[in-house]
């Protein structure tokens, strides 16, 4: 650390130097008056300088107002040691750029902890912003020098208007103000952050001289919080900063929660909105199928009756849980069980919409589909590769037999459909951590599936109805899982000229049979 001591005293500099030598690498210059302490300043660039009031040639408060003046040393930290102790001197030492006044004789020690102090980061103040609005760029300077010393980020403003302009762009934790200021004083910037901005979490100083403190109760009355007497030490500067450190730090968790929170609520708007838009999109396309479907008979009918009854519940479900989350505070751990509902319904939405869309074609135009032969066995291997994710999360082991290499009659598209759809439901009907059982076997020109799960069973009138939608009497759990999957898979494996059936295994779960025409290429 680099230390000038500017002083006409020798006796002085001996002092000071004595005082200062335990500092750790300190390197001393000295200067013998106000002049040659300009120079060596600009020269030396030290870390701190010490100066005298009354030197020859240049006094020690024009010496420090022309080093604050020069852009290279105008952050170098300045401290009066004088005898001198009339307060217009020290008035006059701030003023002119001074970071600290010592009159002597002065405590031992007290000049060198000071020095060490200088430049350690204060926990309280860092990462603060502080806002210094004064029309004297000497003491917005020397605001911002104590501050940034200490950690905070100091912003700076010579007036009123300037400081809104500031507060426009940059979040501020405490405004440090001056009152007489030209364009906007600093009661009316009071005044118009407290009422016309409604901010009443802003700590705001004020900075009064002596003659200045009569207009205290006017300030309080405009929203001033404290007060500080000019000339002020940087001790004191910092005592009333950190006196407001708990607000800062309350405010700032305020201001991140109401910024997450406007937003989560953007965000949820736009998902409202892009749902809302999914579902317009899907109905038209219903509807544009119930057009067609009108010119069918009954069992057509019933099925459109069906398709609205399985979609009246999901949305419902979309518009409360998206009408909740939009009026309070979104926090994901606790509406996460909320999140979690909005996701599985979304789900069954999207799939009972796309079974629908395949169920209208097949009883529409049945006739589009080609039928020819498909791999029995590759099918069945790449649908369960692809439902890996759901069977891990269902936490059920597969069992496939090696005997499945069969051809059978169908179209690619759903066949993979249809094998899926019967797994989904077989894997639902099964108990965690047990084995689904996949086997193969065929009879005369017919080849077959039968998945076998370990679980619950099914009452006679619901292993009649499981399949025929107009008769369902499945459980309202297990219909919101499995939806109208059992249609479709009768409807495809009718077009495949194939049929399914569901048949209890002795208390020990339920065995599904898919049975397929066998191709001519096998």
């Amino acid at each position: 650390m680099k230390i000038l001591i500017i002083d006409d005293s020798l006796i002085t500099r001996d002092f000071i130097k004595k005082e200062l030598s335990s500092i750790e690498g300190v390197e001393f210059i000295e200067a013998t008056s106000g002049r040659e302490g300009i120079d060596k300043t600009i020269k030396f660039l030290p870390d701190v300088v010490t100066m005298d009031v009354n030197m020859p040639d240049i006094n020690g408060i024009d010496a420090a107002s022309q080093i604050r003046s020069n852009e290279n040393t105008s952050n170098i930290p300045i401290i009066f040691i004088t005898g001198l102790r009339a307060e217009e001197v020290k008035k006059q030492a701030f003023e002119a750029g001074a970071v600290e006044f010592f009159v002597k004789p002065f405590p031992k020690g007290a000049l060198k902890n000071y020095i060490e102090k200088l430049d350690k980061v204060d926990e309280l103040l860092e990462g603060m912003n502080i806002l210094s609005v004064d029309d004297s760029k000497i003491t917005r300077d020397l605001i911002t020098r104590i501050l940034n010393s200490k950690g905070a980020k100091t912003l700076s403003a010579a007036d009123g208007i300037e400081a809104l302009e500031v507060m426009k762009n940059n979040p501020i934790d405490v405004i440090i103000l001056d009152i007489v200021m030209p364009n906007m004083n600093g009661m009316d910037l009071c005044r118009h952050i407290r009422k016309d901005l409604n901010n009443q979490e802003i700590p705001i100083i004020v900075l009064a001289s002596l003659n200045e403190q009569a207009v205290e109760i006017e300030a309080i009355e405009a929203g001033v919080d404290d007060f500080l007497a000019k000339p002020f030490s940087r001790e004191e500067l910092i005592a009333r900063i950190k006196n407001y450190s708990r607000v800062v730090s309350l405010n700032k968790k305020l201001r991140i929660e109401t910024e997450k929170r406007k937003k989560d609520e953007v965000e949820l708007e736009q998902f409202r909105s892009n749902l809302q838009k999914l579902v317009e999109e899907k109905t038209s396309e219903l509807f544009e199928a119930h057009e067609r479907l009108k010119v069918l008979d009954k069992i057509k009918s019933d099925f459109l009756k069906r398709i609205f009854f399985e979609l009246q519940n999901p949305l419902n479900d979309f518009c409360f849980i998206a009408d909740m989350l939009i009026g309070e505070n979104v926090n994901k751990k606790q509406h996460g069980e909320h999140i979690g509902i909005y996701e599985k319904s979304k789900k069954n939405l999207l799939n009972i919409i796309d079974s629908a869309l395949v169920l209208t074609g097949i009883e529409a135009n049945p006739d589009t589909f080609i039928l020819e032969g498909n791999n029995l066995e590759g099918s069945l291997h790449g649908t369960i590769d692809e439902m890996q994710g759901f069977i891990k999360e269902k936490k059920i082991k597969i069992d496939l037999d090696d005997n499945c290499n069969y051809t059978v009659l169908g179209e690619t598209i759903l066949l993979h459909k249809v094998l899926k759809s019967i797994l989904q439901i077989a894997i639902t009907f099964s108990d965690k951590e047990k084995t689904l059982k996949i086997s193969c076997g065929k009879t005369f020109k017919k080849a077959f599936i039968k998945i076998d799960t370990i679980g619950g069973t099914l009452s006679n009138e619901a292993l009649n109805s499981f399949f025929d939608f107009s008769k369902n009497n499945i459980t309202n759990k297990i219909i919101e899982d499995i939806g109208i999957a059992p249609l479709l898979i009768k409807s495809i494996m009718q077009l495949f000229k194939g049929n399914v059936t569901v048949e209890n295994r002795q208390n020990t779960g339920v065995t599904f049979t898919l049975q397929f025409q066998q191709s001519k290429e096998s």
